[in-house]
């Protein structure tokens, strides 16, 4: 255990900024939907960087809650963004800080 951070070692954790407001997207997004991209990754993104939530938070424009999981650093590589298919990084902010959790990973986000 890191007494730093309070995590087990091997393990990074992942943040995600969402909405307290149901069913709101920020305006990129749903373009993006309109467009075929995004609608299989909506509620999946999460970043490694805790410096950046005040951007996420800014661009919901709206009421937020910030909830994280903790997944092991070799996992989490398969989901990084600038790991997957070019189709997948489209509407990353920064891809080799995001990633894509499969819906089985990213429901213990709390």
């Amino acid at each position: 255990m890191d007494r730093e951070t309070g995590k087990a070692k091997g393990v990074i954790r992942l943040y995600r900024v969402e909405s307290t407001l149901p069913q709101t997207l920020p305006a990129w997004l749903h373009s993006q939907l309109k467009a075929g991209a995004g609608d299989s990754r909506h509620g999946r993104w999460f970043t490694d960087d805790p410096h950046s939530l005040a951007w996420y938070r800014a661009d919901a424009g709206m009421p937020t809650r910030t909830i994280s999981v903790d997944v092991a650093t070799a996992e989490a590589e398969a989901y990084r963004v600038c790991n997957l298919p070019a189709h997948m990084q489209i509407g990353s902010r920064d891809t080799e800080t995001e990633y894509i959790l499969p819906p089985e990973v990213a429901q213990w986000a709390r």
